[in-house]
């Protein structure tokens, strides 16, 4: 993960877009991680706050409960 900081803006975006649909995806089987763990989430963390830090516009993920 050290290596978020080197990526391009539109990596960035691209990785987190596709984070996202995991989820989405997760949710619509029934909200269980099937897709998207626990280290999947933590790099999506990471991705949104080097996003976050240059000021990109992105949807953040919503993350089941």
């Amino acid at each position: 993960m050290d290596d978020v900081p080197s990526f391009e803006s539109e990596r960035l975006l691209l990785y987190y877009k596709q984070i996202q649909e995991l989820v989405l995806h997760d949710n619509r089987l029934g909200g269980r991680y099937r897709l998207a763990g626990e280290n999947v989430r933590r790099y999506a963390e990471r991705l949104r706050e080097e996003m976050e830090q240059r000021r990109l516009q992105f949807s953040p993920i919503i993350w089941p409960d």
